[in-house]
């Protein structure tokens, strides 16, 4: 079933998607969205710069692709209780502070 600008005919579709571009440029001046990185994250990203640690040699550490890594790093993914203890026992991160950040 068709619906949405499927109906609409092309010349609309594209006045459609310019005029959506024009706001997301807009709201992205006016009203940025901020990037918060947990505590968690940020104690990650320093044990790794203290142990010369590429995101690459941290996932293979931690037993997890570099994918799952790039995702754990960008909050796209909570860290699990299995990641949360090689982050304990690899980077030597206190229990406590990764599961008061989880």
């Amino acid at each position: 079933m068709k619906g949405g600008m499927d109906f609409l005919p092309d010349s609309d579709k594209m006045e459609f998607t310019r005029l959506g571009y024009m706001i997301k440029e807009w709201e992205d001046i006016y009203y940025p969205t901020p990037i918060i990185v947990s505590p968690l994250v940020k104690k990650i990203e320093e044990r790794m710069s203290a142990l010369n640690l590429k995101q690459r040699d941290t996932a293979k550490l931690l037993g997890i692709s570099e994918g799952r890594m790039s995702e754990l790093l960008s909050g796209k993914r909570r860290v699990s209780i299995r990641i949360a203890k090689r982050l304990r026992d690899s980077l030597n991160i206190n229990s406590d502070f990764i599961l008061d950040n989880l």
